[in-house]
């Protein structure tokens, strides 16, 4: 990423607006927690009703106290470890009742840090230029969204086959 599409990330997430960014493994939505209606936008963008929590991303463990995260000493080496490569998601409960608005009624949340370590991004530079040179990223619509109990958008033969 040059450094103009990163001030250009920066200026779009301090005004309100969603990007799209590419972490160690998929491309992910991102918002500022700080505007509500970003917030919205993201869950509908996502396809997920407001109450289904989404994880949050921080650079590191300096950025969890501040929203009232618990982080246990364990926790925080595993976080600051050089032997962990790539990102890694922890869930961490809340050490007393304060966190921000955009955090209410929620009892743990779902952690990932971002993670850059020279040896990290040895491996995606070598995963590009070898695995992954060839790869394609196709974005596509969801054309019916439906589960084993949630059948209104199977298609009729599908529903046919369970009754």
């Amino acid at each position: 990423m040059k450094n103009g599409s990163v001030n250009e990330i920066v200026e779009c997430l301090r005004n309100g607006g969603v990007v799209l960014l590419p972490t160690d493994t998929v491309y992910g939505l991102a918002v500022s927690p700080n505007f509500d209606e970003s917030i919205d936008r993201l869950f509908a963008l996502k396809r997920r009703p407001r109450n289904v929590n989404l994880p949050i991303m921080v650079s590191s463990d300096d950025e969890l106290e501040p929203l009232g995260f618990q982080i246990s000493e364990s926790a925080r080496r595993l976080l600051r470890s050089p032997l962990i490569p790539g990102s890694l998601t922890l869930a961490l409960g809340f050490s007393s009742d304060y966190r921000p608005a955009w955090l209410e009624g929620r009892d743990e949340a779902a952690v990932r840090s971002w993670r850059c370590h020279g040896l990290h991004r040895g491996a995606q530079r070598g995963g590009r230029s070898e695995v992954l040179a060839g790869y394609r990223l196709r974005v596509a619509t969801v054309m019916r969204d439906y589960g084993m109990n949630e059948r209104e958008e199977a298609p009729p033969d599908s529903r046919a086959a369970l009754i």
